[in-house]
């Protein structure tokens, strides 16, 4: 997000200081994190904007169409313990889970990638693969931190189901040999 190849390009489709990749890129840098995941390395965040950003909003459907995968947005959904669960136990698809979190007590979206499910002392938590510099900032006088962020014993961050408020699935059949 904050990369100064990209940082400063405006988000496609938008105007303003607020909206270049820097500032407003948690959703294009998941997407290009998932092309290079899945092999394509050629995809940076530039990319991704330019080819699936408009009115500066990813282009979810587009994004699946290009890797062969179906797409599942949910809006106004936590992603709880039952629905991840769901998904790890479902042995013929493979998911790949992004979720939108609180940002600035839900003034904007802030996306992140999910690696896994835990729980602390009675708490549910996604453990997330960060999209910005500030995410592992997670102290108790920081925004994240005062939201309920952690960093676990091995440096992971975790963010409380309470503070999601949306996922996208990215979804693709498991051929077993």
């Amino acid at each position: 997000m904050q990369d100064l190849n990209w940082g400063r390009t405006q988000l496609k489709g938008t105007i303003g200081d607020l909206n270049t990749l820097a500032k407003s890129g948690c959703a294009v840098t998941v997407v290009a994190n998932l092309f290079n995941t899945l092999g394509f390395s050629s995809y940076n965040p530039a990319k991704v904007n330019n080819e699936f950003v408009s009115k500066g909003s990813i282009n979810w459907e587009a994004v699946g169409n290009k890797l062969g995968m179906k797409v599942e947005a949910v809006k106004n959904t936590q992603l709880t313990k039952t629905i991840f669960s769901n998904q790890y136990n479902d042995k013929n698809t493979g998911y790949l889970t992004f979720v939108n979190v609180n940002y600035e007590s839900g003034k904007n979206d802030h996306w992140v990638g999910v690696i896994g499910f835990v729980e602390k002392n009675g708490k549910d938590y996604l453990m997330i693969s960060q999209t910005s510099i500030n995410d592992s900032a997670v102290g108790k006088e920081n925004l994240r931190g005062k939201q309920g962020w952690l960093k676990d014993d091995n440096g992971n961050i975790l963010v409380p189901v309470s503070e999601t408020k949306g996922y996208v699935n990215f979804k693709a059949p498991v051929v077993y040999e």
